[in-house]
């Protein structure tokens, strides 16, 4: 059964595609202050210094091509 941490990462490496964005197997971790939800990512810091590019316009763009999940609420 597949766990909802490698659900997320699923989720994370389509919105990375459908943003065309490289998807060099993003990592989702526990996240390490529970007052910024329950998992994180640093795939938009990571990608964003590799492209010279801001990472919050990034991470907007990355945010943007989430689909609708039942399973959890909206990136924030």
């Amino acid at each position: 059964m597949e766990t909802f941490q490698a659900l997320l990462r699923r989720s994370l490496s389509a919105a990375l595609s459908a943003a065309k964005l490289p998807n060099e197997s993003p990592e989702v971790t526990i996240a390490t202050d529970p007052r910024f939800g329950d998992y994180q990512t640093n795939a938009a810091l990571v990608l964003a210094k590799k492209r010279g590019e801001n990472p919050r316009e990034l991470a907007a763009k990355i945010i943007a091509q989430f689909a609708d999940n039942a399973r959890c609420g909206p990136p924030t």
